[in-house]
Order: C-alpha cells, then sequence, then structure tokens
C-alpha cells in the first residue's frame, strides 16, 4: 500500500493529549467546563504529587485535565470499556475538536505564560493480519528496510526536529511505528480476589500503530508570546497529518 492511499481520515485517533509547561503553578477548575459545557463528572487531587484533576463524558470518549505544578494537561481517550475497539473517530476531527477546545483556553485573561508546549496522539489504521500492517509501514517508513510477508517485531521509533514555521522556535516530531495484536479479555476473580483466569473475548485484531509526540524545545526557559500560541497548535496538527499521509520524511 502506497502513500498516495492513505490520509488522515484512514487512521482512526485512539487518545490525544495537549500539555503546557508553565512558568509558575497554575489551577482553574472552570477550565473543565469551558472545555466541554458540563461540569466533570469526578474530581480529585494527590497532594503528595500536586496533582488536581477533573474528569468526564467528552463526544466519543472521555476527557482529563490534570493540574500539576509545572503543568497543565488535557487527555482525550476512549471510555475505558471500549478502548481500543471504538476509538475517537477519524484522527482528523478528534483532532479538530480537541484542538478547538484547547484554543479557548490561550484566549482567557487567566491563561499562564507557557514556556513549552506539546501535542501528541496514537493512530491506528486497522488491518486484517500482520502482514497487511507490516505493508502500510513499508510505505511510511522508506528509511527502514523490511519484508513485510517474513519479518516480525517491527519497531521504530525516531525524532526529526525541524524550525517552525510560525515562531522562530525548534519543534521536535517523534514518531513511534509498530505493528500490535489487540484481543479483548476478561480476567475472572478467584477466591480472596486473586485473579483466576483470563479469558480472550473475541478474535484478535491487526492494526499498524503510530504514536506522535510534537514538541518545542524543551531547553527553552522564556516564556512564548501568547500570539503564537494558536498559531503553533494549529501547525503540531499540520504535522500530524502530514506524518500520517506522508509517513518518515525528514
Amino acid at each position: 500500500m502506497g502513500t498516495d492511499e492513505l490520509s488522515p481520515t484512514s487512521w482512526q485517533a485512539e487518545l490525544v493529549r495537549f500539555v503546557a509547561f508553565t512558568a509558575s503553578p497554575f489551577v482553574d477548575e472552570s477550565w473543565f467546563r469551558l472545555f466541554t459545557g458540563e461540569e466533570p463528572s469526578e474530581e480529585s487531587k494527590a497532594r503528595d504529587r500536586g496533582l488536581t484533576r477533573a474528569e468526564g463524558p467528552f463526544m466519543n470518549g472521555r476527557l482529563i485535565l490534570d493540574f500539576l505544578p509545572d503543568r497543565f494537561q488535557f487527555l482525550y481517550s476512549p471510555t475505558p470499556s471500549k478502548a481500543p475497539a471504538s476509538g475517537l473517530g477519524p484522527a482528523r476531527a478528534a483532532w479538530a475538536a480537541f484542538v478547538e477546545g484547547v484554543e479557548t483556553f490561550f484566549a482567557q485573561a487567566t491563561c499562564p505564560e507557557v514556556k513549552r508546549v506539546g501535542l501528541g496522539s496514537i493512530c491506528s489504521y486497522r488491518v486484517a493480519d500482520r502482514t497487511g500492517g507490516y505493508r502500510v509501514l513499508s510505505g511510511l517508513l522508506p528509511t527502514v528496510t523490511f519484508d513485510p510477508d517474513t519479518d516480525e517485531d517491527l519497531f521504530f521509533q525516531i525524532s526529526r526536529p525541524r524550525q517552525s514555521a510560525t515562531f522562530g522556535i525548534t519543534i521536535n516530531r517523534l514518531c513511534k511505528w509498530t505493528v500490535p495484536i489487540r484481543s479483548v479479555v476478561s480476567v475472572q476473580i478467584g477466591p480472596g480476589g486473586n485473579p483466576a483466569a483470563v479469558v480472550r473475548e473475541g478474535p484478535e485484531s491487526h492494526a499498524a500503530v503510530v504514536e506522535l509526540d510534537i514538541n518545542t524545545d524543551r531547553q527553552r526557559e522564556e516564556p512564548i508570546p501568547a500570539e503564537h500560541l494558536v498559531p503553533l497548535l494549529k501547525e503540531f496538527v499540520g504535522i500530524a497529518g502530514n506524518i500520517l499521509t506522508e509517513g518518515d520524511r525528514a
């Protein structure tokens, strides 16, 4: 399968994550309501870690908002009972809905100074078998030599930094490529609460999977100018979409 047959709509998002490292500690629990339009269904704190968390349903899955002493982050993932079978839908649509919510916070007067930002996503391309997954990746990894029909246990990871087209800053493009075999299992609990048996439910499934982590330079200490935050986030989405269609390119 060549890269001309792939598009972000071919790939399903299984997780989307945005993180912002702040210049000083920051907590605003009202942000969950601004993002989703609803109050969180669960709230918790872990004082030993300085963690404040709000979570609840969001679109096709669940949203978690974490505040930590040096950062805040949004995590959008399938509900535990469905992951990863249903995912979050087509990658491009999942990113767009998620990013639209994140953008609202950069416009808030309460938004703190941000030193570093990152957008992560796990995306999968469903295939019939392992060979099909290897054929998908063969068109996306031109510098990696392998035989889709005979080779196994493929795992390829690389980071390709580049200069931002939006702002004079380095963007890291970390990608991890693999073709896992997946299955849904249930754990039967025996006396004393100990696992008694693990039962596989349904057939195994296969997918080509890429884990994306697109972020700004970790060495940067000065805050990113506020007017560049939204353009940077949109640039991240463009980079992610290009990786899904073009694969690993310098």
